[in-house]
């Protein structure tokens, strides 16, 4: 498995793209988790001050968005994504498969 970042600013411009291939990873939740740990990692390096981060992984975004500590095999990752979001005004959303 692999993940693919895109960049874009409010007007959709590219701005930068990573990408970044994965073995002996098959759980997709575990991937997106990964990626959202990534794309938080690799923005924070920006000079960016407001991201959103996009992704069809509905899941993830809940639990990166709850207050509730995450305790399910992607748990470490989510409070992992959830410390270093605090650098800059992350905002993580839900979008349809379609449009990432």
């Amino acid at each position: 498995m692999g993940i693919g970042l895109v960049i874009r600013d409010h007007r959709a411009n590219f701005l930068a793209a990573c990408r970044q291939g994965f073995d002996r990873i098959t759980e997709p939740e575990i991937t997106e988790a990964i990626a959202f740990r990534h794309a938080v990692y690799f923005v924070s390096a920006l000079p960016y001050d407001k991201v959103i981060v996009a992704s069809d992984s509905l899941n993830v975004v809940q639990k990166i968005k709850s207050a509730n500590k995450d305790r399910s095999e992607t748990g470490v990752l989510v409070e992992d994504i959830k410390h270093a979001a605090r650098a800059i005004a992350f905002s993580f959303i839900h979008v349809s498969r379609n449009c990432n």
